[in-house]
């Protein structure tokens, strides 16, 4: 909050798995899943953390009431935000993108109507999700993919490699523009070439192994409970045939 609060801009955060680890985010920061207006656009920002990642209840509401002003034509553009492409889950074009990024448990994607409700309103409305939850072995460091409905579905996210970009996306009365912008100083293709296909002609290309990243990982591994409830299980296994072999 005091990293926030010295901004000086507004910040509007999609909470992932990390935001909420210590359960203090929503005492600090205020509620998870929100919807607000700026000027003729509606932004609805997600939770894909609760009810494994569908968008049911309350977050429901708030994205289905956008979704109609769009289909009516009422609003100029929806964004919807959320840390998990949990829109990739049920659709086949999408199918091992994302193995590595954090996934609900049942992947069944948004919850019922949700994807429909959105190509419904893009008959009215510009409509885009965006999402961060990327993972490690991405190809690119932003995903745009224009649906045929006209649904754009867009992520984003930086994993301390080459790469390393953050898509920029600004909004006038001639439409939405995204820009890439590369934080290694790569030469980047434009942000509508990144679609599916490239990803497709990328993936399973080797990349040289990032030795910035061990320490995370060394970390991501020992700060696991799992990790230790392993050590523990091989602990007791290896007494138990210590025991046996002596008999």
């Amino acid at each position: 909050r005091v990293f926030y609060d010295q901004l000086g801009i507004p910040v509007f955060n999609a909470v992932g798995n990390h935001d909420l680890d210590g359960g203090d985010y929503e005492a600090l920061l205020g509620p998870t899943s929100f919807a607000f207006d700026v000027g003729p656009d509606r932004f609805v920002v997600l939770d894909t953390e609760r009810d494994d990642g569908r968008i049911i209840g309350r977050q429901a509401e708030l994205l289905f009431e956008a979704t109609e002003l769009a289909r009516q034509g009422r609003i100029r553009n929806l964004f919807v935000i959320s840390h998990r492409p949990v829109w990739a889950e049920v659709q086949p074009m999408f199918d091992g993108m994302f193995e590595h990024n954090t996934r609900s448990v049942l992947a069944q994607g948004p919850g019922p109507g949700v994807l429909e409700a959105l190509d419904a309103a893009a008959a009215g409305a510009g409509v885009f999700w965006f999402a961060g939850s990327m993972g490690g072995g991405a190809p690119a460091s932003i995903l745009w993919q224009v649906m045929p409905s006209g649904v754009v579905y867009g992520m984003s996210a930086v994993r301390d490699e080459p790469r390393d970009a953050l898509l920029l996306v600004s909004v006038d009365d001639d439409g939405v523009h995204p820009e890439a912008l590369s934080l290694t100083g790569r030469e980047l293709p434009e942000v509508e070439d990144l679609d599916v296909a490239y990803w497709r002609s990328k993936q399973g290309v080797p990349q040289p192994f990032n030795w910035r990243l061990l320490p995370l990982n060394t970390w991501n591994v020992i700060s696991d409970r799992a990790f230790w409830w392993g050590m523990a299980a091989m602990l007791v296994m290896s007494m138990l045939l210590r025991r046996i072999v002596r008999r």
